[in-house]
């Protein structure tokens, strides 16, 4: 099931910028509640966090759930993870939180919050998560963002901007690791590591075949598509 912590809009964000304090946006009421309403029953849980608030208030439900249900394994995910601090992050590696990410984001995101900078977080910490060891899976949050993946990835890697400019690099991960986001990690958010996103005896026959190198600057494109075994794209290149 999934939740909201806060707005898409208007985010509920909180910190400094250059040691002033700033409050922004609203975290909605009773996310815990009703986040252990839903792991009572069983379910696993997405809980869609943009502003660092958000994420928090996420985090402090999730903290609860594992306690209610400490031995259950149970599915958490963070949709967005769009501003955190690197404590946050290392609490959602050590909650086994999945982020569920969109670098398609850093095309317009990315231009609208790079003069607006807080001192204790990073807009889209891809190498924060990374490095915290959070599970990362690509997603396109269409239409709200660009919808192909091996052009997001390359947003991924190279963090430009509508306006041009390059969003905090050090947060950049490779294109390969994108790939992988978008296809292993991708499956494991959803649940269904057993099912689908890797190429193994037994599990769903659904691949593409690229053609060009692994290449941000220059992406490859799609040269095949395989769903259930069966090709249902070919490119018409020569």
């Amino acid at each position: 099931m999934k939740l909201f912590a806060d707005g898409g809009v208007l985010p509920a964000i909180g910190g400094h910028i250059d040691g002033h304090p700033i409050s922004l946006g609203l975290v909605f009421d009773d996310l815990e509640g009703e986040v252990h309403s839903v792991v009572e029953h069983g379910f696993g849980i997405a809980v869609h966090a943009i502003g660092n608030r958000g994420a928090e208030a996420t985090l402090d439900a999730f903290a609860g759930a594992r306690r209610l249900r400490s031995n259950d394994e149970i599915l958490f995910r963070m949709e967005h993870a769009t501003l955190l601090s690197r404590d946050q992050a290392q609490r959602m590696a050590e909650l086994d939180t999945i982020a569920v990410v969109q670098p398609g984001f850093l095309h317009h995101m990315g231009g609208a919050v790079e003069h607006f900078r807080l001192d204790e977080s990073a807009w889209m910490p891809f190498g924060d998560l990374a490095e915290a060891g959070v599970v990362v899976a690509g997603s396109s949050d269409a239409p709200c963002a660009f919808s192909e993946p091996l052009l997001t990835a390359a947003r991924g890697v190279t963090r430009v901007t509508s306006k041009g400019s390059v969003l905090d690099a050090e947060q950049s991960l490779p294109y390969d690791d994108w790939l992988r986001a978008y296809t292993v990690l991708a499956a494991n958010a959803g649940g269904q590591e057993n099912d689908r996103g890797r190429l193994v005896v037994g599990l769903q026959a659904d691949l593409v075949l690229l053609e060009g190198a692994l290449d941000p600057v220059d992406p490859p494109t799609v040269s095949e598509t395989w769903v259930a075994g069966e090709r249902v794209f070919e490119s018409l290149k020569p």
